[in-house]
């Protein structure tokens, strides 16, 4: 687990800094500084998610069997409703943030971060189903 967790916010830093390039090169500083607070409104929830639905997986799935999928549905619904309320939050009250470039920059962010964790934790489950170690 807690390898995947490193992989989870390094994969998450390297796109900051890829992405923040791509973002400097395509739409200036503005747009540079949109993806890095979306980047960084995303990363806690995204741990928190993360090892609330690594903990599921710990679980014997003879006990719950639904249980994972309950888990990755209800931390994403929970991801999603705190990176919206903390956007929002920065939105309205920031005026920095007012562009509606801000909202595109937040969904690039939050589609490529959301894509990274469920490969981990997909990853995660099928070699935990094989029989290897889920570190």
């Amino acid at each position: 687990m807690i390898r995947r967790l490193s992989l989870l916010v390094g994969g998450t830093l390297l796109f900051l800094s890829l992405g923040g390039l791509a973002a400097w090169a395509v739409g200036g500083d503005e747009a540079a500084v949109f993806l890095a607070t979306g980047v960084g409104l995303c990363l806690v929830p995204l741990v928190m998610t993360f090892l609330w639905v690594e903990r599921a997986a710990g679980v014997d799935p003879r006990q719950n069997p639904g249980g994972v999928p309950v888990m990755v549905l209800a931390g994403t619904g929970f991801r999603l409703m705190a990176v919206l309320a903390a956007a929002a939050l920065l939105h309205w009250s920031v005026p920095y943030f007012s562009p509606p470039e801000f909202w595109l920059w937040l969904v690039a962010a939050y589609l490529v971060t959301l894509g990274w964790e469920v490969t981990l934790v997909v990853a995660g489950l099928q070699k935990q189903r094989l029989g290897g170690p889920s570190r």
